[in-house]
């Protein structure tokens, strides 16, 4: 079957709110060499999703710009240079929609190869788009943060903790003298800074859970394509409990 010229697509002409986010037909985009083209099956909203449309989270965003950063799909086609995929490989991405890279939430998009990772026999689009970002960021955080390695174990004791997600406006209070006293060192990071390699290691462990079956999300809503605008209202009310993910229209 061969691809259409044109797709639908949920995607900005400026940064805002989310009144700003369009439903329309845009071209397909074109692979490179080194890139796929991939059908999208399933996405996800994450808070970071919502600073990238309103602009909180500066990063270029040629318009009309593609929102959404996670993918799961089908390969429908594949450039010379896109080692290892092939037309009609089931695959995800975690890291579209932010520094120039148009998004996810469009019947199609192109992927770099070195952000395209296979996705495991047998595990459903919805519920592989559920965890993608979220574990992802936890693997960064412990593996390259903390330092974890396989046979580590982490204690958690009555100590205090502040964990401060994205650009909420919260100014949570450190207690700074007893982290001097004790050594604490204080790490931060954005998974959306990442290298490509960070992702990578991520991915690996990412597959290795999905395929054993013990890497799960709970779905607390689910939206279709033409209900961007409605599904980044649900995040940002922060009153569904779970993931809410997007389906293909």
């Amino acid at each position: 079957m061969p691809t259409p010229t044109t797709m639908q697509a949920a995607f900005i002409r400026e940064t805002g709110g989310v009144v700003h986010i369009e439903i329309g037909e845009l071209p397909v985009p074109r692979p490179g060499p080194t890139d796929a083209l991939v059908r999208m099956e399933a996405s996800e909203v994450n808070h970071v999703d919502l600073f990238v449309r309103s602009g909180a989270f500066p990063t270029p965003t040629p318009f009309p710009f593609v929102i959404g950063r996670d993918l799961v799909g089908t390969v429908v086609e594949a450039g010379s240079g896109a080692a290892g995929f092939a037309v009609g490989d089931r695959v995800w991405c975690n890291s579209l929609g932010h520094d120039g890279r148009q998004g996810a939430f469009a019947e199609y998009a192109v992927v770099s190869a070195e952000r395209l990772y296979p996705l495991p026999p047998k595990v459903a689009p919805l519920d592989a788009a559920a965890v993608l970002h979220g574990a992802a960021t936890a693997h960064i955080g412990l593996v390259r943060e903390a330092g974890l390695a396989a046979g580590d174990t982490l204690l958690a004791t009555g100590g205090r903790a502040v964990v401060m997600a994205g650009l909420q406006g919260a100014a949570p209070a450190l207690p700074v003298g007893a982290m001097y006293t004790r050594e604490v060192s204080l790490h931060g990071f954005a998974i959306s800074n990442a290298s490509v390699s960070d992702l990578a290691r991520a991915a690996g462990t990412i597959n290795r859970l999905l395929a054993a079956g013990r890497l799960k999300g709970r779905i607390g809503a689910t939206f279709s394509l033409t209900e961007a605008a409605e599904a980044h209202d649900a995040m940002a009310a922060g009153k569904v409990r779970g993931r809410v993910v997007v389906r293909s229209p």
